[in-house]
């Protein structure tokens, strides 16, 4: 029940490499988010490939960070198409959820994954 004014993304594909930029800009926050938040569908799945876990830059605004985190982080985990959001920072982290968010939070993530 969210509604986006925007959504937009690109890939390359070189071999077994997937490069992507995502931007995400909510405009209303509907209804009620379970679990945590992550951008996505990504192009492909993520290689299944014990911790083989791709972390992507990830810019944020309207958002609040998870108590301690100075920063966000996006990561990919094995057989996956989505990049989770992570707080990050000199104490321990924490996923993003629907409490960090407001209707005009606006995400862009970018990275590289292995398929």
């Amino acid at each position: 029940t969210n509604s986006y004014s925007l959504q937009s993304g690109t890939f390359t594909k070189i071999g077994n490499r997937v490069h992507f930029e995502i931007y995400v800009r909510l405009s209303s926050l509907g209804g009620t988010l379970a679990g945590n938040i992550a951008v996505g569908p990504l192009p492909f799945t993520s290689a299944n490939i014990a911790n083989n876990i791709a972390i992507c830059t990830c810019w944020s605004a309207g958002c609040s960070f998870p108590s301690g985190c100075t920063y966000l982080v996006g990561f990919i985990s094995p057989n996956t198409n989505y990049v989770e959001i992570f707080g990050a920072g000199s104490s321990a982290g924490g996923h993003l959820t629907q409490a960090n968010l407001t209707s005009s939070t606006q995400f862009v993530v970018s990275g590289s994954y292995h398929v």
